[in-house]
């Protein structure tokens, strides 16, 4: 917020805005406890944690493999600029929490099968939102593009194995190959994230 007020562009009533806001930040923060009244259980410890992936390990991460291949490209590409060299998934991420036998007696088997139910819930749960967005953008119809053979040969495999899901709607999506895909795709990680969720509930 503070970098708007160098914005010359701003007039009189936009910088008393900005200004106003910076208040009410300085304020939030000064009059926010440092530390916590309270001893946090192991199930917020794990909350706390993943956290940082909705916030920012989400969104760096595919730019971080999407950089590397445009430096692979730029070096090491043919003439049409596609790398000779294929990214190999370079990053796992681990965490102690909720599986910390030493350091927290609180822990036990049943908040580490916690911990990774959680963990497995929010990794669904952002790729069911990517499934979705890319589902707005790939409209493409199979009468103005082609699919390529691959791609044509998994979606008819899923068609004959799910073909219950179109049996109320056999033509949704009859055109748009991607799209089909991608519901397809979409309602095999809702199921995984229903049950995952579920565990994690006690439901299961």
């Amino acid at each position: 917020t503070h970098g708007q007020l160098d914005n010359p562009a701003l007039n009189k009533y936009q910088r008393a805005e900005v200004i106003e806001t910076l208040r009410s930040q300085i304020q939030t923060l000064w009059k926010t406890d440092e530390v916590r009244s309270f001893k946090p259980q192991v199930r917020d410890e794990i909350k706390n944690g993943l956290y940082y992936f909705h916030e920012s390990i989400f969104q760096a991460v595919p730019m971080l493999y999407r950089n590397l291949e445009r430096g692979l490209s730029a070096v090491y590409g043919d003439e049409g600029g596609k790398a000779a060299v294929r990214i190999p998934c370079l990053l796992r991420f681990g965490s102690w929490i909720g599986g910390d036998r030493d350091g927290n007696p609180f822990v036990t088997p049943e908040t580490t099968a916690l911990a990774i139910r959680l963990q497995a819930q929010d990794i669904l749960r952002e790729y069911l939102r990517r499934v979705e967005e890319l589902n707005h953008h790939l409209t493409y119809s199979s009468s103005l593009v082609t699919p390529s053979p691959m791609f044509s040969a998994c979606l008819e495999a899923d068609n004959r194995q799910m073909s219950a899901l179109f049996a109320d709607a056999p033509h949704q999506y009859a055109q748009e190959p991607y799209r089909r895909k991608l519901f397809l795709m979409y309602h095999r990680l809702r199921h995984n994230y229903e049950q995952v969720r579920a565990r994690a509930e006690g439901h299961l």
